[in-house]
């Protein structure tokens, strides 16, 4: 079964394991990260990239700010001379001079997604701990006048997390988000349940109250009525299509592990095609193939995990 699992054609680059906010259910803002923090350098990065022979998709963003990695416009520019599709999400409440505005206009990512929780400052800053709601926008306004001088075509999208401190700002975002010249996405919030490695801070019940909005439509489905396992109907997808790649070049089989004693592997000193078809990824894959022959227990995160429906 599992030679016959084609390499990834799409990968996740984590540039920087670092963030300038304290998000309250993310791993990294509330400093539950089991992971050394770095920031991953250039020659790194192109040859991770030399390792993947058919590469199409890169998120370049996992559980750090992408922007806090000095060397992140040579990553782009490199990514798209490739013709690789390249996909960031900032929260873009930093303070930065107008060198790094012109480079952000001049080598944007094909997507570029901007968190940014509310229409005020007082809604914003419920989730996006330390953030500043009116310099992201003032930020946003510099990336967009550059843009228009230079002619130049990114695809930028704010992204909502609909969440009960906010809801009510839904119609004044969307004027904002006109006004600015962008599309705005309103998407219902995790809660953090899905982490493997990490217990959540505080029961889901309890976390449900607090930060659901009222309007269903915003509210993932496993969140509607009793939550049950597992989270997500079907098997793993990320173990058969994609890689996570650490700054470090540690290999996690999806985005839902933060410790390091759960590494496949590391891109940096092993060949693509010795981590894709380890013992590992073998075992992994098999708990969600039916009457699967390869089935070889080396105790990997994958047997814990509650998100999907194994075979």
């Amino acid at each position: 079964m599992t030679e016959k699992i084609p390499l990834p054609t799409a990968v996740v680059i984590d540039p920087v394991n670092r963030c300038n906010l304290h998000c309250p259910l993310c791993p990294t803002g509330r400093g539950a990260l089991n992971y050394p923090q770095s920031c991953m350098s250039f020659e790194s990065f192109k040859t991770i990239i030399g390792r993947f022979p058919e590469l199409k998709t890169i998120e370049l963003y996992n559980w750090g700010e992408p922007f806090l990695n000095p060397e992140i416009f040579d990553m782009i520019r490199y990514t798209k001379e490739k013709k690789i599709f390249t996909q960031i999400h900032t929260n873009l409440s930093l303070k930065k001079d107008d060198v790094f505005f012109e480079s952000l206009a001049k080598n944007s990512p094909h997507n570029l997604i901007i968190s940014i929780d509310g229409a005020s400052q007082d809604t914003y800053c419920q989730y996006r701990v330390g953030g500043n709601f009116n310099l992201v926008i003032e930020n946003i306004k510099k990336v967009r006048l550059i843009q228009k001088r230079l002619n130049a075509t990114t695809f930028i999208i704010w992204k909502f997390l609909v969440n009960t401190f906010n809801e009510h700002e839904i119609a004044k975002a969307q004027e904002i988000a006109k006004e600015l010249g962008i599309r705005i996405r309103f998407v219902p919030m995790s809660l953090g349940n899905d982490m493997v490695d990490i217990a959540a801070q505080e029961g889901i019940e309890k976390m449900k109250r607090k930060w659901l909005p009222a309007e269903r439509q915003y509210v993932l489905p496993q969140y509607l009525g009793q939550t049950t396992r597992p989270v997500f109907k079907g098997p793993c997808k990320y173990l058969f299509k994609t890689m996570v790649i650490n700054p470090d070049g540690g290999v996690f089989p999806c985005c839902y592990i933060t410790d390091k004693k759960h590494l496949f592997g590391n891109i940096l000193n092993e060949p693509l095609e010795a981590i894709w078809y380890n013992e590992k990824y073998t075992y992994s894959r098999s708990l969600f193939v039916k009457n699967d022959s390869a089935k070889i227990d080396v105790s990997t995160i994958c047997a814990d995990c509650e998100n999907y429906e194994k075979a």
